[in-house]
């Protein structure tokens, strides 16, 4: 399922060589709003950022940045009857794509609660991508957002592309099983997704899961600014993996699920 790794990463070299990776499409799958990031993104060679929140925040910013920017929705589903107006609105505007987040609202939600399914069927009716806040293993989190409840959504809607943020592991004590629980759900459902943003800490976390999920279903982010994206560009500039299963991971495979080729 890897590629072959060849003997010298010129991707690697740029980065030694403290140049930005113009020559690689890179798309930040999962960030939130401040400005100076752009900066960051120029030094780096980051092409696009998918930025998340409520369309009062984002809006502005992808109507100012709509070639930098790439809206990401955010909704409450304690509040049914704002969700759609929500999407709609959001949309309406220039998004494409929705960010949910089952433990960060003042009443937690279960990822496979009723209130979920208006959003579930707005993304299938314009092909947007999901991605969901996925860990670390508290008796919380494992309640409201695991990989094996993702999987069940997923399977309700197949037509949807589900992300698995975090890889099930945010922050977790048991990282490795819970990336492989969310390798699982994905190897079974050709519609999940992970983005293994802050996970680059760990040692060979990207090489694990390019030989057990695959190249093509995962994706880069970073989660700026609570995480750095000059270290998660790093974490995937010198795995040890081929240059060409880079370029798919830091952008091509995003491209793909937001109909950007």
């Amino acid at each position: 399922m890897m590629s072959m790794i060849r003997s010298s990463s010129w991707i690697r070299d740029c980065v030694d060589a403290g140049q930005p990776l113009n020559d690689v499409l890179i798309i930040d799958g999962l960030t939130s709003v401040h400005l100076p990031f752009l900066k960051v993104m120029d030094r780096l060679g980051v092409d696009k950022a998918c930025v998340q929140g409520s369309p009062d925040v984002i809006l502005p910013v992808i109507q100012e940045y709509p070639d930098r920017f790439i809206g990401m929705c955010r909704v409450d589903p304690n509040y049914p009857d704002e969700v759609l107006p929500t999407l709609e609105r959001s949309f309406n505007g220039g998004m494409l794509a929705i960010k949910l987040h089952p433990a960060a609202h003042t009443e937690y939600y279960p990822i496979d609660g009723p209130n979920y399914r208006p959003v579930f069927e707005f993304a299938a009716a314009h092909q947007a991508p999901i991605i969901i806040h996925s860990g670390p293993r508290t008796e919380v989190d494992l309640r409201l957002n695991r990989p094996y409840l993702i999987a069940a959504v997923a399977q309700w809607y197949p037509n949807v592309n589900f992300i698995v943020s975090h890889c099930g592991a945010y922050d977790a004590k048991e990282t490795w099983e819970a990336m492989d629980e969310a390798i699982e759900v994905t190897n079974a459902n050709s519609n999940i997704y992970l983005n293994f943003n802050t996970l680059g800490r760990y040692y060979g976390v990207l090489e694990y899961l390019v030989q057990n999920v695959g190249v093509d279903r995962i994706l880069f982010g970073s989660d700026e600014p609570q995480h750095s994206l000059l270290a998660e560009v790093g974490h995937v500039a010198y795995a040890k993996i081929s240059d060409s299963d880079k370029e798919q991971i830091f952008g091509l495979n995003m491209a793909r699920l937001l109909n950007m080729e």
